[in-house]
């Protein structure tokens, strides 16, 4: 049950709970007036104050007796509790006595109040009302209509002596010390109750949620709230859950960024020693006259350079891939034919990678346009056929650079024909730093970072790529770009 609900049914109980108690009341009291009567005890009226009380008491008696025809148990029982001694009750219908209770030594006293009643009336015969109080005498008639009936009601009572009712008085405060108890009893017993049944499902997921985020302040991201409830509270114990969650994630990807930049560093830096030392190898060689013929200074200069030439690729890549790592974009996104920009980038390449001994080429293909970059889509490209040139086991290598579309995106294939990986590899083929000799027969020195970073710049510009091997042997790797105008 949720929160909402649960005040609702309290609020529901304070209204409820007044009307129990006064259930209760009436349920005590009539217990403690049917106590009074089975003791054989009595009423007494001692003042004229307690006999206006007892004849409208009285007076309600009969006229639910003559409405009604019959004299039910609760009447009498009431009736019987006046002191017949004392006391005379009188209903008469047209001058014909039909009930009477009491001391029937007092009936002329009745008689001589119907007379005074006539003689001093001002209201009709039929109708009329009379009371007077003598000495240590009281007295009330009242003349009423019912079914074209005259009905009389005459109640005469003698004035008791103080303290003949000690009874009924101790019976009345035990009473109303009892109600005094029950009503106390029962507003400790409801507010211990809503109390327990509002407070009872809100403090304990309260308290779950304060330990729980006083352990995930302490770094135990581990912690997960439990709560079976379906109430309010169960969104924020998720909402509590999902961040532990990201931040155990968020640190988790920050501890392997932390180690891939490590990484990074120490590979970088062990690349980088390889060429710069062989560069200080050749030029101490110049510098100490090691190289004392024209062909041995061309030899040396001409490997300082290729070495130079290493050196600015690995930088250039590192930088390249830091800006797109960083999450700068490293060009804007604009409209692309791909058709024309596959094609012009192999005829600008196609020299550069022949001597690399790669031979690249694109069929014709219908026009796909999407947003994309040319300078980013060239380094792709770059990167994916100079691996395919850098693990060729032949002479030459073939690649073929084929475009369709496919389900909203263009599909750009490179297949090569070389020897392909291994499949356990396949998965491993954009990460950072991992290089294809495992896979590949021959290896030549490289960054390791080529792959990757056709990776990151797929990513860019907002499509994915993948590796599978081509039959019967190659590689084939496919890019896979939104077109422009076309969701993914």
């Amino acid at each position: 049950m949720s929160i909402k609900k649960r005040l609702i049914v309290s609020h529901l109980l304070v209204f409820i709970v007044p009307v129990i108690m006064m259930v209760l009341i009436v349920l005590i009291s009539g217990m403690g007036i049917m106590a009074f009567a089975r003791s054989g005890n009595h009423i007494y009226i001692e003042n004229e104050t307690e006999f206006q009380y007892m004849h409208a008491i009285v007076r309600q008696i009969a006229l639910h007796h003559v409405e009604s025809g019959s004299d039910p148990v609760w009447s009498r029982n009431f009736i019987s509790l006046i002191a017949p001694d004392q006391n005379l009750i009188v209903v008469s219908r047209e001058n014909e006595r039909v009930y009477s209770y009491g001391n029937l030594s007092m009936f002329p006293l009745v008689g001589e109040i119907v007379k005074k009643c006539d003689a001093e009336s001002v209201l009709s015969r039929q109708v009329s009302t009379y009371s007077y109080t003598r000495n240590d005498e009281f007295a009330y008639l009242e003349k009423f209509l019912f079914d074209n009936t005259v009905y009389t009601l005459c109640f005469v009572s003698r004035q008791a002596r103080q303290n003949e009712d000690k009874v009924l008085d101790n019976t009345i405060h035990i009473t109303v010390y009892c109600i005094i108890f029950s009503l106390v009893l029962i507003v400790l017993a409801t507010s211990w109750f809503l109390s327990h049944f509002i407070l009872r499902h809100i403090l304990q997921p309260l308290n779950a949620l304060q330990s729980g985020a006083e352990q995930i302040r302490e770094g135990n991201l581990g912690r997960r709230l439990a709560h079976q409830e379906t109430d309010e509270l169960r969104p924020v114990m998720e909402a509590c859950n999902l961040m532990a969650e990201k931040l155990s994630e968020s640190l988790e990807e920050r501890e392997l960024q932390e180690k891939s930049r490590k990484e990074l560093v120490a590979r970088i830096s062990h690349d980088l020693r390889t060429p710069l030392t062989t560069i200080k190898a050749y030029v101490e060689g110049l510098l100490q006259q090691v190289a004392d013929t024209p062909e041995k200074q061309a030899r040396y200069l001409n490997t300082i350079h290729k070495k130079a030439d290493e050196m600015s690729h690995m930088i250039e890549q590192l930088l390249l891939f830091s800006k797109i790592e960083c999450g700068e974009q490293a060009a804007p996104l604009e409209p692309v034919e791909l058709t024309g920009v596959l094609q012009d980038f192999v005829i600008e390449n196609h020299y550069s990678w022949e001597k690399e001994g790669a031979i690249v080429r694109v069929p014709d293909a219908e026009k796909i346009t999407v947003a994309g970059n040319t300078m980013l889509l060239s380094r792709i490209l770059t990167n994916i056929i100079s691996n395919s040139a850098k693990y060729k086991i032949e002479e030459n290598i073939h690649c073929e650079i084929r475009l369709k579309t496919e389900a909203h995106y263009a599909v750009i294939e490179i297949q090569d024909n070389g020897p392909g990986v291994p499949e356990e590899v396949l998965p491993h083929l954009f990460e950072p730093f991992y290089r294809t000799d495992k896979a590949r027969s021959r290896t030549k020195d490289g960054s390791g970072l080529g792959l990757t970073i056709a990776r990151k710049a797929t990513e860019a510009q907002g499509g994915i790529i993948t590796a599978q091997n081509a039959f019967p042997h190659g590689l084939t790797v496919v890019l896979k770009l939104p077109q422009k105008g076309g969701g993914a």
